[in-house]
């Protein structure tokens, strides 16, 4: 799979800026009768919740295609649990050619912080 699988974040987590990353597999375009590269490079985009991301998208996720990296930063608790993430693709050269469905899929669990923490002291 060209996604990772069992992606975990806890609301808080990390920093506002840089947040928790994590990356995917190029795609790999499969030509016929033979191999070839003559149809270029390809474009990736990207969903969370339905909802599209780039590198540009202020939190809770961004998604940079360059380095097919995803990036994720909240505060906003309304966004616990199972969350989807999708990657489609297309030839840069040729966006018309594309698959009519997200190549890809995976689910982020979204965690309360204050469920497990991470100590607890109690006062004198």
């Amino acid at each position: 799979m060209a996604l990772p699988e069992d992606q975990t974040y806890v609301l808080h987590d990390f920093k506002s800026v840089g947040g928790y990353t994590f990356t995917h597999l190029p795609f790999v375009f499969v030509t016929s009768p033979y191999e070839h590269d003559l149809c270029g490079g390809m474009t990736y985009t990207a969903t969370f919740n339905s909802a599209a991301i780039d590198a540009t998208t202020k939190p809770p996720m961004a998604y940079d295609q360059s380095i097919n990296t995803f990036e994720i930063y909240s505060e906003d608790f309304s966004l616990l649990g199972d969350r989807t993430i999708t990657v489609a693709s297309f030839l840069t050269q040729y966006p018309v050619t594309k698959s009519p469905t997200p190549d890809a899929s995976t689910t982020i669990e979204i965690l309360n912080p204050c469920d497990d923490p991470f100590s607890l002291t109690s006062t004198a």
